[in-house]
């Protein structure tokens, strides 16, 4: 009996580890979608829409910059970068998202392609980025930190 226990116990432990691998992958999935989704709506230079894909209380960190935490600041900076400049990141690389319950750590790298639209300057910048999601009330992940510096 004490036998039938431990294996039938075994096997449930089993069974349930394998459901939260499961929807682990499908929140990774979730979140690797809601970043293309961002990147596509940047690349577009829709200010409006870029604060979908965030908290009320995001905060975005740029190296060599102070810190950019509220919502009038961040429009602030964004409108006359996309006025100003084409930006774009054809490709990008998770290198690791780590989700506990409602909370997700997102590493990834990629090029970002910023060209002022007079022509004047073009960067190339490789980039590593830290991003932490909280998911809302809807179920759905937001950004809720922004961070990005140099891949070197």
């Amino acid at each position: 009996m004490g036998r039938l226990l431990l294996i039938s116990t075994f096997f449930l432990g089993l069974f349930l580890c394998s459901g939260q691998i499961a929807n682990q992958e499908i929140e990774r999935k979730k979140i690797s979608q809601h970043l293309q989704k961002w990147i596509d709506v940047s690349e577009k230079g829709e200010t409006d829409r870029y604060f979908d894909f965030i908290t009320e209380d995001f905060v975005f960190y740029v190296q060599g910059l102070p810190p950019i935490d509220n919502r009038d600041s961040l429009r602030a900076f964004l409108e006359p970068f996309f006025r100003d400049n084409s930006f774009s990141l054809p490709e990008w690389e998770t290198r690791e998202i780590i989700i506990t319950e409602n909370i997700a750590i997102h590493i990834w790298s990629g090029i970002a392609y910023i060209t002022s639209k007079d022509g004047s300057n073009k960067f190339e910048l490789d980039r590593k980025y830290l991003d932490i999601y909280r998911k809302d009330s809807n179920g759905e992940w937001k950004c809720y930190l922004h961070s990005l510096n140099t891949n070197n």
